[in-house]
C-alpha cells in the first residue's frame, strides 16, 4: 500500500487495509504531506475514527509521537469532548506529562491543553470534558505542578484554569495538592494573582460564581490550617476590596 492510502484507509474505517498497511512495514507514526499536524493517529481522531484509532495502537503507533509540526496524540485528544480517545492512548504508553513543541503553546503539557481546553463543538464555552481528562490524567501520574510552557514560564495547569474561569479544574487540582501560594507579585500568572482580578460579581453565571466562591474558601481553610500569613493578608484585602467595588 502507498503512504497515501492510508490516510484514505483511516478515513473510511478501512481495517484491513491498515493491517495490510502495517504488516508491509509502513510507517505508523507518519505525518501527513500537506497537513505536518497530523500523524495517523490525530487524523484517526479528526475524522472520529475509534476503531482505526484503536488498531492503530494496537498495531504499534506511538501516542507520545510528534507529528511534523511538533504536536502529539495526546495533546489533541486533551481537546476532545470525549475522554475515551486520551484514556485509549494512556492505555497504551501515553505520558501524562507529555511536551509538545507547537506554537504559541510551546511545549505545553498534556494537563495544560486538559485544564484550558474549549467546547470544540462551542469555542465560546469551556469543554463539559475538562475535568473528566483532568482527573484521567492525574489518575496516570500527571503532575499537577510541573510549568506548563516556555512562552509563559510562570503558569502552572492551575492558574491556566483559573484565567479561563474553569473553576471546576482548579478545586480538583487544589485537592490534589496543586501549589498557589506560588507567583503572587502582580506581574506573575501564579492562581492567586488571578484570584485578586476576580470578584464573585465578575460573573454572570451563577454556577462559576459558586464554583469560584468553592475555591477561595479552601485556599482560606488551607491557608488558615498552615498559618499562611501572606495568604490570609492577600484574602482579606480581596474581601475589602470586593466590598468596596459594590
Amino acid at each position: 500500500m502507498l503512504r497515501k492510502e492510508i490516510w484514505e484507509s483511516i478515513e473510511r474505517e478501512d481495517l484491513e487495509s491498515i493491517k495490510q498497511y502495517a504488516n508491509s512495514r509502513g510507517n505508523l507514526n507518519t505525518s501527513q504531506l500537506f497537513h505536518p499536524q497530523n500523524n495517523l493517529l490525530i487524523y484517526a481522531m479528526e475524522n472520529e475514527s475509534f476503531e482505526a484509532f484503536e488498531l492503530l495502537l494496537g498495531l504499534g503507533s506511538d501516542p507520545n509521537a510528534q507529528s511534523r509540526s511538533g504536536q502529539t496524540a495526546m495533546h489533541v485528544a486533551a481537546l476532545k469532548n470525549d475522554s475515551k480517545w486520551l484514556s485509549a492512548l494512556l492505555s497504551h504508553g501515553g505520558d501524562p506529562n507529555l511536551k509538545n513543541n507547537t506554537g504559541w503553546k510551546s511545549r505545553g503539557t498534556v494537563l495544560f491543553y486538559a485544564a484550558t481546553s474549549r467546547n470544540p463543538e462551542d469555542m465560546a464555552e469551556l469543554n463539559p470534558s475538562s475535568l473528566a481528562l483532568v482527573q484521567l490524567l492525574v489518575a496516570k501520574g500527571a503532575d499537577v505542578n510541573v510549568r506548563c510552557n516556555e512562552v509563559y514560564p510562570e503558569e502552572t495547569a492551575i492558574s491556566a484554569a483559573a484565567g479561563r474561569h474553569n473553576f471546576d479544574v482548579v478545586l480538583y487540582l487544589l485537592e490534589q495538592g496543586a501549589g498557589y501560594g506560588e507567583c503572587v507579585e502582580p506581574l506573575h500568572t501564579g492562581l492567586m494573582s488571578w484570584m485578586c482580578n476576580f470578584a464573585p460579581s465578575t460573573f454572570y453565571d451563577l454556577e462559576t460564581r459558586n464554583q469560584y466562591l468553592k475555591v477561595r474558601e479552601f485556599i482560606e481553610r488551607d491557608a488558615r490550617s498552615r498559618h499562611d500569613t501572606d495568604i490570609i493578608r492577600l484574602l482579606y484585602q480581596m474581601q475589602r476590596q470586593n466590598k468596596e467595588s459594590k
